[in-house]
């Protein structure tokens, strides 16, 4: 499919580029579609690969042959290109990044802790898939992209920050749909675009679960209605039409079978698992700590007693940390059932873990790290692993 809408859009002859241009969208209704995850997957997936190439044949092939087609055609959800026709040098937004990182995290602990307890049904569901991925895993895209040194925006920018419906709509939430109605309609085509977005949404939410037809045309009518309304009124005006958007068809077809329940004794073992694998992701990183902190020449200024002192406790601390993570492991089951000394191990390495983040917190700062995105994401990570590696600790020492 992506090999074909690349092809199409490469190599079109300019003076075809127009008719093919709205053929494109039009083939996923030729598509043999059978059950309702299929139109689903063609209605949001197929078809926005098909909104990308036909945005691509508005212009000519020379434009299309200086972009870079494989991150627009893959992991970029956006249908603009322009951040994609050059390569530049960029500030890396590591408040981005850390953002998403931490919705992400937020939102799945969330969501696990509504399944454990039972409480989680479709529209808190949906509410977590749409965090998730919208205001999380967005934001940690374009981040990378960046840093990859193409000048994206965020797809989701704050959109609790909105100053009406307006700004919400044109600028907060969702920019590909805000960016593929400039694209395609043009400018100040306010009307137009929340009619696309109905039609659209018809498309990707009625259309595959056979049901709420008209739904999603009369909340993006409303939308436009409320198009004044400032900052409270108008994320009320978003929030309570929403049941015209999913309706409950939608919901129980696509949405309800992802309602899961949690056990905690299985949640237990499955986080001291992870817990213990973990404790080996931590020496990965403390193997290039030498390297990427340039010990040889930073070392090298010191006393040979002070130096070699440095080179023990780092062979301690690293042999304590591969330690760690083999008890965990091999004591799995003995920490789950409450033997006494498994436990005791488990609350000495949890202790560890514990100060590990109060050092990190009181002593450290990230301004001591060296300058750069990867020392920016690696802190990132490092700290949410011995948050996780502690936590998990105390919740199976206090069960």
């Amino acid at each position: 499919m992506l090999l074909g809408f690349y092809l199409l859009a490469r190599f079109v002859p300019d003076r075809f580029r127009s008719l093919v241009r709205w053929l494109v969208p039009l083939s996923v209704f030729w598509l043999p579609l059978g059950t309702p995850l299929e139109r689903l997957a063609a209605m949001s997936l197929y078809l926005l690969f098909a909104l990308k190439c036909c945005v691509l044949l508005g212009r000519s092939r020379a434009y299309v042959a200086g972009l870079h087609l494989l991150p627009y055609f893959t992991v970029w959800p956006g249908v603009d290109p322009k951040p994609f026709e050059q390569r530049e040098s960029l500030e890396f937004p590591l408040r981005w990044f850390v953002q998403g990182w931490v919705t992400m995290i937020v939102t799945a602990v969330t969501v696990g802790f509504l399944a454990l307890q039972g409480w989680l049904n479709s529209w808190l569901m949906l509410f977590g898939v749409l965090a998730f991925v919208h205001l999380g895993y967005s934001d940690v895209l374009s981040a990378l992209l960046r840093l990859a040194g193409f000048r994206v925006e965020r797809l989701f920018d704050n959109p609790l920050a909105c100053q009406d419906l307006r700004d919400f709509w044109s600028r907060r939430w969702n920019r590909p749909f805000s960016d593929l109605n400039r694209l395609l309609l043009g400018r100040g085509r306010v009307f137009e675009g929340f009619l696309l977005s109905g039609l659209l949404h018809e498309a990707a939410i009625s259309y595959p679960s056979g049901s709420g037809w008209g739904g999603p045309l009369l909340y993006f009518g409303l939308q436009y209605l409320g198009m004044r309304l400032r900052r409270g009124w108008a994320l009320l005006w978003v929030l309570l039409p929403l049941p015209l958007l999913f309706g409950a068809g939608f919901r129980g077809e696509f949405l309800q079978p992802l309602v899961f329940r949690l056990a905690w004794p299985e949640v237990l073992s499955g986080l001291l698992w992870l817990a213990g694998w973990g404790h080996f992701l931590v020496l990965a990183a403390g193997l290039q700590v030498p390297w990427r902190l340039g010990w040889r020449q930073e070392l090298a200024r010191l006393r040979p007693l002070n130096r070699k002192l440095l080179w023990v406790y780092y062979g301690y601390i690293g042999t304590f940390i591969l330690t760690f993570g083999c008890v965990i492991l091999g004591l799995h089951d003995e920490m789950l059932t409450g033997e006494r000394g498994a436990r005791v191990l488990l609350g000495i390495i949890t202790v560890f873990w514990t100060g590990r983040i109060v050092v990190d917190g009181l002593v450290f700062e990230h301004s001591d790290w060296p300058e750069g995105p990867l020392f920016g994401i690696g802190h990132t990570l490092l700290t949410s692993l011995f948050i996780f590696l502690a936590m998990t600790g105390w919740l199976v020492v206090l069960s």
